[in-house]
């Protein structure tokens, strides 16, 4: 269920936490991370990650070859010619 309150207020333990969730027009279309500073063990490298959602591989795609990203999650069989 998406509007599940763990869905909607992330908790972890991990090297990153929770920033913001990305929105357009009342829906969530992203999440940032950030490097969690009180994280136990060495600092990640990384300092922040944004995930973008896409309503398929193709759009995924389009914004990867626009720049709008640097890499893409899941590369299917329909996508691959285009590549």
């Amino acid at each position: 269920m998406i509007n599940d309150p763990y869905n909607l207020k992330p908790v972890g333990s991990g090297p990153y936490r929770f920033d913001r969730f990305l929105m357009n027009q009342g829906n969530i279309v992203g999440v940032v991370l950030k490097a969690f500073d009180k994280y136990y063990d060495s600092k990640p490298f990384i300092q922040q990650f944004v995930f973008r959602y896409y309503p398929d591989a193709k759009a995924a795609l389009a914004a990867y070859k626009a720049g709008e990203v640097q890499g893409i999650g899941q590369v299917t069989a329909d996508i691959l010619p285009l590549c």
